[in-house]
């Protein structure tokens, strides 16, 4: 029944009523049961499930009114994922949204003063170990942060931690720090050993890329639009 498959019912419905009736129930009441059991295949629900699920509705629902800060919350850092809905329910509460920083200590998502903070794990190819290494370190400039992380980034998670938005904070826009990657990435990886002996590298400046460009590799290491939804201009 709970296949759902109304041809076997149906295949069933004779031999249901035949045998029913042999074992001495009524036509009437047999044809009664069979109807609910073709009913119930429709799509049945216990009411105990229905009263569970209506209280635990209730409490949330409760709880997102008056406590909506707490709620996003545990709701981010249990489900551990950021959607459009989400992001809707975050500004119509005047949460200012903070995109993923490597200069953030957060290991989970975080709100204080009314500001989200969206850990870097969120984007492609950071899993929560690295982003703990990361995090726990300080850093005073871009070759820091690449000379401290060379062991444990390859080249594909710098370019996602780049278009994810959390080497922003370094005040290198983006199509910059991509064309100097692979100066940044020799330079580390020198200095790993040889320290401040060797010299820091100059970086070749670029104009910043597209909006629109920005705007989709960001949606491609994230997940999701976190600067502004391309409908929002309309």
């Amino acid at each position: 029944i709970s296949k759902k498959k109304e041809d076997v019912i149906k295949e069933q419905k004779d031999k249901f009523i035949k045998r029913s009736i042999k074992r001495g129930y009524e036509k009437d009441i047999v044809d009664a049961i069979y109807n609910q059991i073709a009913k119930f295949a429709s799509y049945g629900f216990n009411k105990s499930h229905s009263v569970a699920y209506a209280h635990i509705s209730y409490q949330m629902a409760y709880l997102k009114a008056y406590y909506p800060d707490y709620f996003l919350l545990e709701d981010l850092n249990n489900i551990k994922s950021l959607d459009n809905n989400k992001l809707i329910y975050i500004k119509k509460h005047g949460i200012k949204i903070n995109k993923p920083s490597v200069v953030n200590k957060n290991i989970g998502y975080e709100i204080k003063d009314n500001e989200l903070y969206i850990p870097i794990s969120i984007i492609k190819n950071i899993n929560n170990e690295v982003s703990k290494r990361i995090i726990e370190l300080d850093y005073s400039d871009i070759y820091d942060f690449f000379r401290f992380n060379i062991d444990i980034l390859s080249k594909e998670q710098l370019v996602s931690l780049i278009y994810g938005g959390a080497l922003d904070c370094f005040g290198i826009n983006h199509q910059t720090l991509i064309n100097n990657l692979d100066n940044l990435i020799n330079y580390a990886s020198l200095s790993s050993n040889a320290g401040d002996l060797i010299e820091k590298p100059s970086l070749e400046k670029y104009s910043e890329y597209e909006d629109d460009y920005l705007k989709e590799k960001e949606l491609e290491v994230c997940g999701i639009y976190l600067t502004n939804h391309p409908c929002s201009a309309y």
